[in-house]
């Protein structure tokens, strides 16, 4: 009996110049990881390629011609691999793309398919990718058609949609419940210039009709909220979750169709050029942010501050609210919240082994290490782990702010000791000679070290953080406000 190969390639071939096509053939032959079968779907008939075809060592089928979708769900019958890759047939694999798709299902055995991002033929640049997150997917897709899925667990493709048919297929992957994994940098090679029948319907008001259609189909409709952040991709994806809304991509739905946009951190958005009056825009601001616009130069913060004055402005502290009101920016204190899954998961009990997980940056890293030295008798961790396997947490960074790390470790009764200024936050003020504060740090660790669970900082933060209460404050902005007129 022959050994099922580790991957099946199906390739969809239709009007492709013979140069491309070849080249395509030629890329997964030259492969590291040879335990491969290609298989060749023409979606109509064309001898010129079916002989290029022929020339490598492929499995060749012609059927009439109906489209990509149809052409992979052929090819899916023939298939007999491990793993199963919806190839292109005008990409190009890197030499050893196979071989670390493999590695990473090794590596991570939940995963039902990995992924990558890719580069463009010709130019310069490409197109990355983001870590799986099943919300995030449905406000846009960020999985490319050309990645590995475990044969079994393969839905089937759409035959209907004239676009989007890569989004959709990974949506139905993740609803029955598939898994998947993502590897960083540029997995393969593809040409730029797209033409067809799909990239018709992904341009203008077809685009949306496109969206619109796939989001309906997998039940999702009439999201109001937009919440776009350069810097900060994983809070902006949970807050969005939070409140029903959308990660804003520029895959996804047309910003301006939202009737409350969140800006988290400083970004080009900012600006919030090119949305209707009628949206409520949101500012939220960053601590780091608000110290570099501090440091910034006269006609920066100038303008800054005029784009503020047309925008609602939100931040986490009364700290950070003090700070922008010294730039001359009017902010509201609504703490970010933290979501349901971290609360859920929230430990009741401190860990039998006292430990402490030191949070800092390269201003107190190399200065914090020596705690470790000082005190052998203590459990370090450095920036690793997660808070709920330590009894204590060390935060110190140059901007003391009141991050999510520091709230969840709150909420889950842990000690903190630290430079920001918030209730059980365990200040330690580090503007004093090193000896004496590591005496006063050292004072504090030895402190936490006999303390209970902090029942009393879980239920001050779970307060404070409350999605429901960040939820009703954003939904607030949804209803209009009639202005009396006397």
């Amino acid at each position: 009996m022959l050994k099922e190969p580790t991957f099946s390639f199906i390739i969809p071939v239709y009007k492709k110049p013979p140069e491309v096509f070849e080249k395509c053939l030629k890329s997964l032959f030259d492969m590291s990881l040879k335990d491969i079968e290609v298989i060749c779907v023409f979606d109509g008939p064309d001898s010129e390629l079916y002989d290029i075809a022929k020339r490598y060592d492929t499995q060749a089928i012609v059927i009439e011609h109906g489209g990509a979708p149809k052409a992979r769900n052929a090819g899916f019958k023939l298939a007999t691999g491990k793993y199963v890759v919806w190839w292109d047939a005008d990409c190009y694999a890197k030499p050893n793309m196979a071989a670390r798709w493999l590695q990473e299902f090794e590596a991570v055995p939940e995963a039902d398919f990995v992924y990558t991002g890719y580069e463009f033929a010709g130019e310069r640049g490409g197109e990355d990718s983001e870590p799986f997150d099943a919300y995030s997917l449905t406000c846009g897709n960020f999985i490319s058609t050309m990645s590995p899925i475990k044969r079994e667990k393969a839905p089937v493709w759409d035959e209907t949609l004239e676009a989007g048919q890569d989004w959709d297929f990974w949506w139905t992957a993740v609803e029955q419940g598939c898994k998947g994994a993502f590897i960083e940098g540029p997995g393969f090679i593809t040409d730029t210039i797209r033409t067809g029948l799909s990239s018709d319907h992904w341009r203008g008001d077809k685009r949306e009709e496109t969206i619109r259609r796939i989001r309906e189909k997998h039940g999702v409709t009439n999201r109001e909220i937009g919440v776009y952040s350069l810097n900060y991709r994983d809070r902006a994806i949970k807050l969005a979750k939070i409140l029903g809304g959308d990660v804003i991509k520029k895959n996804g739905p047309d910003p301006a169709q939202y009737r409350v946009v969140i800006n988290f951190g400083y970004s080009q958005i900012s600006r919030f050029e090119g949305f209707p009056e009628s949206t409520v825009k949101v500012q939220y601001w960053i601590p780091t942010e608000i110290e570099a616009l501090a440091e910034a130069r006269y006609s920066v913060v100038m303008e800054t501050i005029r784009i503020a004055k047309r925008v609602k402005n939100l931040c986490n502290t009364i700290y950070e609210k003090n700070k922008l009101a010294d730039l001359g920016i009017n902010a509201e204190v609504v703490p970010l919240p933290i979501s349901e899954d971290d609360i859920s998961k929230a430990k009741t009990t401190l860990p039998e082994e006292f430990a402490v997980l030191v949070l800092a940056d390269e201003s107190y890293g190399e200065l914090l290490k020596e705690i470790s030295i000082d005190l052998p008798y203590i459990k370090f961790g450095f920036n690793v782990g997660k808070v709920s396997d330590y009894s204590c947490v060390l935060s110190f960074y140059r901007f003391a702010a009141l991050d999510e790390p520091v709230v969840v470790a709150c909420v889950n009764g842990r000690h903190v000791i630290s430079n920001i200024q918030a209730p059980f936050c365990g200040f330690v003020d580090p503007d004093q000679t090193w000896d004496i504060f590591k005496k006063e740090l050292y004072e504090q660790i030895r402190l936490a070290r006999g303390k209970p669970y902090n029942q009393a900082a879980r239920d001050y933060y779970l307060d404070l953080v409350n999605p429901e209460k960040f939820r009703a404050y954003v939904n607030k902005l949804l209803t209009p406000t009639l202005e009396v007129v006397s």
